[in-house]
């Protein structure tokens, strides 16, 4: 890579999916991925389109870890704060964290060490089919968890969307291996392309991956690779209300899930389409909830936790609830970024709104969400937000 620098400055932050998602908080070292996946959402943004070989420095991250941990200063960075409530962080949202390169550089190594340091839980996601022995001589089933990417377990058919990642069978051969060391480990059907190839990989892991996430193929139609790639089944889908992306219908995707669902008796579901995390076996749709320990810091305050509450044995406790005070609008896209708003809970809230306004018609639940909206000159609050009846004879209701 003869263009390989260390100029990416924002390894470390949270992602605007904290308003649905309890796992948002990332860390990327690279800026690039190796593995190249065709359907992959991350190629064409952040240059990676553009061949930008960069990666972080780790001196980034463990001035971070220093700051939360060995001062007591008061911080207005949201990131110190994460950080100092030992929120789990997600590797590998972007580029594969165990890519070729990682193997040269170390960075995902040196974080594993600084994991250890501090007492810190990770969850990894890769594509990889095996670490060397200096990896697994200081991972910690403890405090380091794993999903692996997966659509299908048909060795010669995947090569159509992934061309230069590990084979299914030698991943499976990997997930078997991260089980036997004592890790938890999913599987993640990101996308679901084809429901065959999907049914023939459940009933390969059923009863060994800890957990199984589902979320169908989007796809961008600003992404010419995509649409090409695509193109025969580009009719079977449909643009959404409120976003760029096209879909399967909602009944249909509902229908592929239930599926699936039959095909994997001996592991809990999760759902990520965001039109139907209500769906999901467990409180958040990548499973981090039940993992246990440390990783019980998960993020809460977001629509997933709320849709699903009909799985707890208890009613909802603001107290529970724990959520950064630092501004977090800077870590908002600007599609979404609300003016003089930088209220993490404020944020969920008017996400909330939206959804219930736009895509929770007929859920199965019956929950009701009500959110706040916000004046688009002012940003001032118009509506409070109070949850919800699910109309299975339990009231649940918070006040927020």
């Amino acid at each position: 890579m003869e263009k390989l620098n260390d100029s990416y400055g924002s390894p470390l932050g949270l992602t605007s999916q904290f308003r649905f998602c309890g796992n948002p908080f990332r860390l990327d070292f690279y800026k690039f991925c190796s593995f190249g996946c065709k359907y992959c959402f991350a190629r064409h943004i952040g240059g990676q389109d553009d061949f930008d070989y960069s990666y972080a420095r780790f001196d980034i991250i463990d001035n971070l870890f220093k700051k939360a941990f060995e001062t007591s200063d008061e911080t207005k960075n949201y990131i110190v704060e994460l950080l100092r409530h030992k929120v789990p962080i997600h590797i590998g949202g972007l580029s594969d964290p165990f890519q070729p390169i990682e193997f040269q550089l170390k960075l995902n190594y040196k974080m594993i060490q600084l994991s250890n340091k501090y007492e810190y839980p990770l969850i990894f996601s890769t594509k990889q089919c095996d670490l060397p022995d200096e990896y697994f001589e200081i991972l910690n089933p403890k405090l380091h968890a794993f999903q692996i990417s997966l659509i299908g377990a048909d060795d010669e058919w995947i090569k159509k969307y992934e061309d230069n990642s590990p084979s299914p069978t030698k991943r499976i051969q990997f997930l078997k291996k991260l089980r036997g060391k004592g890790f938890w480990c999913s599987i993640r059907i990101q996308p679901l392309i084809d429901l065959d190839k999907a049914i023939e990989l459940c009933d390969t892991i059923n009863g060994i991956a800890n957990y199984v996430t589902i979320e169908h193929l989007k796809i961008n139609t600003d992404n010419p690779v995509m649409k090409e790639l695509f193109k025969d089944e580009i009719n079977k889908y449909k643009r959404t209300s409120i976003m760029r992306n096209l879909e399967l219908g909602k009944d249909e995707k509902i229908k592929d899930i239930e599926i699936l669902k039959q095909h994997l008796t001996k592991t809990t579901v999760g759902v990520g389409d965001n039109d139907l995390h209500y769906l999901s076996q467990s409180r958040c749709c990548c499973g981090i909830d039940t993992i246990g320990g440390p990783f019980d810091n998960y993020l809460k305050y977001n629509l997933t936790y709320f849709t699903t509450e009909h799985l707890g044995d208890k009613k909802i406790d603001e107290e529970e609830f724990w959520t950064p005070k630092c501004n977090v609008a800077n870590c908002v896209n600007g599609d979404v970024r609300i003016k003089n708003v930088g209220d993490f809970r404020d944020y969920v809230d008017s996400y909330c709104g939206k959804f219930n306004d736009f895509m929770c018609d007929g859920c199965s639940v019956k929950n009701k969400l009500n959110g706040i909206s916000f004046n688009k000159k002012s940003g001032q609050k118009q509506k409070q937000f109070s949850i919800f009846d699910f109309g299975d004879g339990n009231e649940w209701s918070i006040s927020l």
